[in-house]
């Protein structure tokens, strides 16, 4: 049981005292067992200060080094390694360069000495073909060293013939081994066994060879099934399959040339014991893998995800930094006094890897079991879609399981020490949660809600994870994407609704103008105008005569007269006085609803104001700033308050003249006035009295002519019906002048829903750019998020309003077609498109289009009983059928028409890739609704980048996933069927040989049906 492929570092290239060109004192020259001894221990001493987990030994010619450390370390209470040392051999190879071209072999540690002797005799000298010994090494010297070569190399005939040492050291710095014969070793100890170790940019590497001229044979060597030593960074990259900005130029040429990527390291090049782990630059070679010979070869078939070159590996720094969020071990065991005899899963301890966890094992083995007491410890709110810690199964109530068991999660770090929960126990509602579970049952529920006509959990979790990737900072305290929008969009939708509330006005006029001067009203202004006429001239002919005035003779009857004339003069004056004293009073009370009005409206906009500043207030404090230094508003109404006061007295002082009752009044002085003159007139005598009564007669037609006639504003005379017939031609400038502003209203309108579509695209925008980083994705899927505006509604709200049995509009289906219609031939999102939408839906509003005619219709014919004009054209020009979301489609489908597969292929995009919380996260069988080829092309991608960020447990049935994803740790489940109910965990890397099998008998049935993933297995 262990966490299975972990991070160490590893030196794949270090020296030991067997090696001729050792820096200190060499085995060959210790000339004492203790010596000896002392020198290997200084190796192991060296090896375990290096802190790697992995060494290989790499000395020129010989496994002799190897070999002593093995004796050495193989005696009884011997000094332990804590590394595991891999037997290689540096070789010299024949190429076609003129430089003797550096070559390694790395073996497995599992093979004898025999073995490793057995490899070494298989290597082949050039110039003879004789075994690589160390006495062909001399033989060799002797017999091809040229003169001039041994002086280069500083020692003369005699000694070379004389020495072996120096043969052996002369042979060993000249000889070369065939390519052939290194071939043929590696072929027959198999890929298992052994593997080249290539030098490509380091000293004498496959680099140093010019390309042009040697064509064919540095690509042979790149071809192979190696780990090659490399030292630039860019070149790295390229062998590791990564494409970067500094091997773009000639990444797709390499990536031919080496057909797939392989494992690139640096190996310290060490000569002595001090430099161990010393590597170049400071940047040690790391690998994620057992120390094992198949763990070095799944890091040769994984090398990106399995090799790291530098201080730290991006995933070990991110523990390191939050250990909190990561599990360490997961700990079962029954209580004491438990009454459930069943062992179950009693004494389990499992350790984490930190990477990706693969639960695998055959139906009721305990799988989900495990993901479910995880769940439970880690507080996930999705407890009610467990299928194993649930009422219908561990958790019944008449035989409740769980309460004999407890568990406890163990993380690397934590600031308080694990506690033991009975897993009986439910989640308290103040638990943070501290891993994200999707049980099975929860993410079929995600991917099948909308059968149900309900998107509501789907799109909720789909908010949840794009609202995690935006940072705290941007959130502007918003607890929740909806309410992050609705901030982003106040001022906006503040802006719509002050629109709408013009435009409202607007509707108002229009209709009111509409009524004004329309075919009807035209002809009844006319009609109107002639009938006045008629009646004028009926008062005119009736206007009555004034005889000549009598003489007066009689001194009474001159006074009676004079008197009556004064009397009747004062009258006169007194009735304009009444008249004006009436007008002016109008006047005053129309003048104090005005400025009631203003007052009124200045209330409401100091309201909007205040408000307005409490929740501007926020921001600028924010800022470190006082709004009253950016904004000051006064309202002084005094002013208002002075007019009204002036009028309201002077308005009263007219009243009071206009009351009967009221001494010195206007209709008491008049009734006073009248009085009197009827008291004058009965004093005349016949013909001076119907002199007097003819007066009257002409002054009272007088007064009926000034009324018919009247004046513009008094709209039932004459004067006002012509005034409002001429009107008419102005009016309809107006009418068609108001008509462009409302056009123009719903198109600001229109361009507040274009803003709001601004702010929900740059809250998604990083989202998308995540998306489209993942070639994957973009290419299989294509996952794209879009504004998407939406008038549908408008075909069925259209018909809130309007009748469907006159005008245009007449018959359930027919006038549905006919709005679709309209609807369908204009793209409304376009200035363009919706000013001839809104002209063309006038149309059919205004004038019945049926049968090829043209007629007009009164609105108020078509419209439903509850329903006003006011209230269909603030629908239509008001744009309250439009709506504004921000979509996903997945391959051009929105999401309400994906299909149960493609929602949960999107659902864990969202999770693996986009979300931004990095708690563990456990996948209850994923792949349950995705077909192969989507598993391949989606979930091998996105849960290998998951796992760069946070720990990722993952019960599984799929062999893709599995493996694909190369799960660092595999968790074999199986349950005993005796009646002990017992559940154990097998816990490893998936390298492992054991484990291996267990992959390929459970998730695949067979081996050989495994064969088309071989690289991936032992």
């Amino acid at each position: 049981m262990n966490q299975g492929a972990t991070w160490g570092k590893w030196d794949l290239h270090i020296h030991t005292p067997a090696s001729y060109q050792w820096s200190g004192k060499r085995l060959r020259d210790a000339t004492t067992a203790a010596e000896r001894d002392a020198l290997l221990k200084q190796v192991i001493d060296g090896i375990n200060d290096s802190g790697c987990v992995a060494v290989a030994v790499m000395d020129y010619w010989t496994f002799d080094g190897v070999l002593a450390l093995r004796e050495y370390l193989g005696r009884p209470g011997a000094m332990k390694c804590r590394a595991t040392i891999f037997p290689g051999i540096e070789l010299r190879m024949v190429s076609p360069g003129s430089f003797r071209l550096n070559m390694h072999v790395l073996l497995n540690p599992e093979l004898s000495a025999d073995k490793l002797n057995a490899f070494k005799s298989q290597l082949k000298l050039s110039m003879g073909g004789k075994p690589l010994t160390d006495s062909y090494l001399v033989e060799w010297a002797r017999q091809n060293l040229s003169a001039e070569r041994l002086a280069t190399l500083g020692i003369s005939r005699e000694t070379l013939d004389r020495d072996e040492v120096a043969a052996l050291q002369a042979g060993s710095k000249c000889a070369e081994v065939t390519a052939e014969s290194v071939g043929a070793a590696l072929r027959t100890f198999g890929e298992h066994d052994a593997i080249l170790f290539v030098p490509f940019d380091t000293n004498d590497g496959v680099n140093k060879i010019r390309f042009r001229e040697h064509y064919s044979f540095p690509r042979e060597v790149l071809a192979m099934e190696a780990v090659f030593e490399v030292a630039n960074q860019a070149s790295r990259d390229a062998f590791n399959g990564v494409k970067t900005a500094d091997n773009a130029a000639f990444f797709a040429d390499f990536q031919a040339a080496i057909r797939h990527p392989k494992l690139a390291v640096r190996g310290s090049d060490a000569h002595r014991v001090a430099d161990y782990g010393k590597f170049h630059g400071g940047n040690p070679t790391w690998i994620k893998a057992l120390p094992t010979f198949a763990g070095l070869l799944q890091a040769c078939r994984e090398p990106a995800n399995r090799s790291h070159v530098g201080a730290l590996p991006p995933k070990v720094d991110f523990v390191e930094k939050n250990p909190q969020l990561f599990i360490k071990n997961v700990h079962v065991r029954k209580r004491a006094g438990a009454p459930e005899p069943g062992a179950w899963f009693d004494k389990t301890t499992i350790p984490l890897n930190t990477d990706l966890v693969a639960l695998i094992g055959r139906k009721g083995s305990g799988k989900s079991a495990l993901a479910d007491v995880i769940g439970v410890l880690g507080d996930t709110p999705n407890e009610k879609y467990f299928s194993f810690l649930s009422d219908q199964r561990f958790r019944l109530a008449k035989d409740n399981k769980a309460s004999s068991f407890e568990a406890q999660l163990e993380w690397i770090r934590d600031s308080k020490e694990p506690e033991w929960r009975t897993l009986s126990d439910s989640r308290s509602r103040s638990a943070l949660p501290r891993v994200k579970y999707l049980p099975q049952s929860y993410f079929e529920e995600l991917c099948n809600d909308h059968v149900k006509g309900d998107d509501s959990l789907l799109q909720g979790e789909l908010r949840a994870v794009i609202f995690s990737h935006i940072p705290v900072t941007d959130r502007d305290g918003a607890s929740s994407l909806d309410e992050l929008i609705a901030f982003r969009t106040d001022v906006i939708a503040r802006e719509a609704a002050a629109i709408r509330g013009v435009l409202e006005a607007t509707n108002a006029r229009i209709i009111q103008l509409v009524e004004q001067v329309n075919q009807p009203a035209q002809d009844r202004a006319r009609e109107s105008v002639r009938l006045s006429l008629v009646g004028l001239r009926a008062l005119r002919d009736k206007k009555p005569a004034v005889p000549p005035a009598p003489q007066v003779n009689d001194e009474p009857a001159k006074v009676a007269t004079a008197a009556i004339s004064e009397l009747s003069d004062r009258i006169a004056q007194v009735e304009m006085q009444i008249t004006a004293a009436q007008n002016e009073a109008d006047l005053l009370r129309t003048r104090i609803r005005n400025v009631d009005d203003v007052l009124q409206r200045v209330a409401a906009l100091q309201k909007v104001i205040e408000d307005g500043k409490a929740e501007l207030s926020k921001r600028t404090t924010a800022l470190g700033l006082e709004l009253e230094e950016i904004i000051q508003v006064t309202v002084n109404r005094a002013p208002l308050n002075e007019l009204r006061a002036a009028a309201k007295s002077r308005l009263l002082e007219q009243e009071a003249m206009l009351q009967l009752g009221v001494e010195e009044s206007h209709p008491a002085l008049l009734a006073e006035l009248k009085a009197e003159l009827s008291k004058e007139r009965s004093k005349l005598d016949g013909p001076m009295k119907a002199h007097q009564e003819a007066l009257t007669a002409l002054r009272v037609w007088e007064e009926e002519w000034a009324l018919a006639t009247g004046t513009v504003d008094k709209e039932e005379s004459f004067c006002g019906k012509w005034h409002r017939l001429k009107s008419m031609p102005a009016l309809r400038i107006e009418l068609q002048q108001l008509r462009e502003r409302r056009v123009q209203l719903s198109l600001a309108i229109l361009g507040t829903l274009r803003k709001r579509g601004d702010v929900l695209k740059s809250l998604f925008a990083p989202v998308q750019a995540l998306v489209d980083d993942e070639p994957q994705i973009r290419e299989a899927l294509g996952v794209q998020f879009s504004v998407r505006f939406s008038f549908d509604v408008f075909v069925t709200r259209l018909f809130d309003f309007i009748k469907q049995n006159a005008g245009s509009f007449v018959g359930f289906e027919e006038s549905k077609a006919l709005a679709s219609k309209l609807l369908a031939a204009h793209d409304l999102t376009t200035d363009a498109g919706l000013t001839a939408f809104l002209s063309d839906v006038d149309e059919a509003l205004t004038f019945s289009v049926r049968g090829g005619q043209r007629r007009a219709v009164v609105t108020s014919t078509i419209l439903k009983s509850e329903r006003t004009a006011a209230q269909l054209y603030d629908f239509l020009f008001g744009l309250e059928y439009a709506s504004l979301s921000y979509g996903l489609t997945l391959g051009g489908v929105d999401l309400e028409r994906l299909s149960p597969g493609q929602r949960g292929a999107l659902l864990l995009i969202f999770y693996l890739l986009v979300d931004q919380d990095r708690m563990p996260i456990i996948l209850d069988q994923p792949e349950e609704n995705l077909d192969n080829e989507t598993v391949y092309n989606l979930l091998v991608g996105v849960i290998t980048r998951a796992k760069q960020h946070r720990q990722v447990l993952m019960v599984t049935h799929n062999a893709n996933l599995a493996v694909a994803c190369d799960a660092e740790q595999v968790i074999v489940c199986s349950m005993e069927r005796d009646g002990s109910n017992k559940i154990s965990y097998e816990a490893g890397a998936i390298e492992e040989l054991n484990l291996n099998e267990s992959v390929v008998n459970i998730l695949e049935g067979t081996k050989p049906a495994f064969e088309n993933r071989r690289r991936k297995y032992v």
